[in-house]
């Protein structure tokens, strides 16, 4: 009989999809994660697989050509909660709320009756543990506040859950455990947060909420570091901003998807359902049966220097992909600033995976240190930030012809960022009432290829 490595978990196991033909499982439970009814009317099968990269453990690979576009996993989650500092959500579907509806057992304010009768996400033996401490029993820097204010009520909602998950010894448990916690780093690196965590979640969790007797102070630093290095964000887009739709606020840990790797160019991209809070994965570009299927963390519109600090200091390593690796930037010139002396060429780092290196004018030669450099970024950051908070479309405008070209290369990732939320705004105005003509908007949207008014919705 035929034996292979599951494609999920790499036992070895005899079951092969009858479909396919691809992939080996280990059980149903597995198996159930190779095929998605998502976007048709029949299952089909899901074109992935596990498997051990040299330097860097556990990957996804295709298991066939992938079309652009194409749906690669769907990937449920085993724990979703709210942020450890969160306005009111509640504690079911994780959409903001008001605080007139409550859970009758913990008090949490809750959206429905029907998020209040189901147990899915707050289950009865988290009501149950949460409501061993009476509301006004709660240190008053954990306290809920008022509607829209964020609170630090919510610190413990998300690591207890991945407590109650390790108490069900599932395996989606299993699944979990594998994830890295890096608590070493965290520890000595992070200190601020690491004390942060003891007082608002540790400790409240063995003695406010009597977990002292069956849960040891590392097993909750572990749930906190599984979470804080491989948790995603649910907050979606809002697809329609005059409708004032309300989404997920909060984080969710979903073990396929962290086996993937990231790097800066990536050749997949994800996405997580606001209704089922499911997270999906798509094809950016085709996919070589073999190749690495990979995401990126972090936004593209990031410059280098910022985008590999954030990403050591929150998932623990150093990025040196391509991407990474080319002061350009795969010809992007996304960090690139004007030269100060010649006004011509543009400022780049001599060694882009080094943030201490110089950055030389490619035209005259001259040099500037990169202190030098982000605290110009800096500054023009801060004025775009004004600008985002007034959502005044024409200051965007004035922003893009100010410094494209003079301070900044016109493909900086802060124009880039100002381009792109000067076109959300025209979306959501009410265009009948404003001159489009006449608006010197009409120049900022040429980059989209248009130069009439865009259409309102999705």
């Amino acid at each position: 009989m035929n034996e292979g490595p599951c494609f999920l978990c790499q036992t070895p196991c005899t079951s092969k999809c009858s479909n396919c033909r691809l992939v080996y499982f280990c059980s149903p439970e597995h198996f159930s994660f190779h095929q998605s009814d998502v976007g048709t009317t029949q299952n089909v099968c899901l074109p992935f697989a596990s498997a051990r990269k040299e330097g860097i453990g556990r990957i996804l690979v295709a298991t066939r050509t992938i079309k652009p576009l194409e749906l690669i996993l769907v990937d449920p989650g085993t724990v979703t909660g709210p942020n450890y500092t969160s306005i009111p959500v509640c504690l079911e579907c994780l959409t903001p709320v008001t605080l007139d509806l409550r859970c009758p057992g913990c008090r949490f304010p809750m959206c429905s009756m029907k998020c209040i009768e189901s147990s899915r996400r707050h289950s009865k033996r988290e009501c149950e543990i949460l409501r061993r401490c009476d509301e006004h029993d709660w240190p008053e820097n954990i306290r809920l506040r008022g509607e829209r204010e964020e609170s630090c009520a919510y610190s413990v909602i998300t690591p207890l859950r991945m407590l109650l998950l390790e108490e069900s010894k599932s395996d989606g448990w299993k699944r979990t455990n594998q994830l890295m916690d890096h608590m070493e780093q965290r520890k000595q690196k992070q200190r601020e947060d690491w004390d942060w965590y003891q007082r608002n979640v540790v400790s409240f969790l063995r003695r406010s909420l009597g977990l002292g007797d069956q849960v040891s102070e590392e097993r909750i630093h572990r749930a906190i570091g599984v979470l804080d290095v491989n948790a995603v964000a649910l907050q979606c887009p809002v697809q329609n901003w005059r409708r004032h739709v309300h989404h997920p606020h909060g984080k969710g840990l979903y073990p396929i998807f962290a086996i993937m790797s990231h790097y800066c160019v990536c050749n997949a991209r994800y996405a997580v359902d606001p209704k089922t809070l499911s997270l999906h994965v798509r094809a950016r570009r085709r996919i070589a049966p073999g190749e690495e299927i990979s995401v990126q963390y972090l936004s593209a519109l990031v410059g280098n220097l910022r985008r590999r600090r954030k990403i050591y200091r929150e998932w623990h390593f150093e990025c040196e992909c391509r991407r990474c690796a080319d002061p350009t930037e795969c010809g992007s010139f996304i960090s690139a600033v004007k030269c100060e002396v010649c006004g011509e060429g543009d400022l780049l780092p001599e060694d882009s995976l080094n943030p201490e290196a110089l950055w030389r004018c490619c035209r005259c030669g001259h040099a500037a240190s990169s202190a030098v450099v982000e605290a110009v970024v800096d500054a023009t950051e801060e004025e775009l930030d004004a600008i985002c908070a007034s959502g005044e479309f024409v200051r965007y405008h004035t922003f893009l012809e100010k410094y494209s070209g003079s301070l900044l290369h016109p493909n900086h990732f802060l124009l880039m960022t100002a381009t792109r939320q000067a076109y959300y705004i025209c979306t959501v105005l009410d265009l009948n009432s404003f001159s489009w003509e006449k608006s010197p908007a009409q120049a900022t949207l040429k980059c989209f290829g248009t130069d009439s008014a865009p259409e309102i919705g999705y």
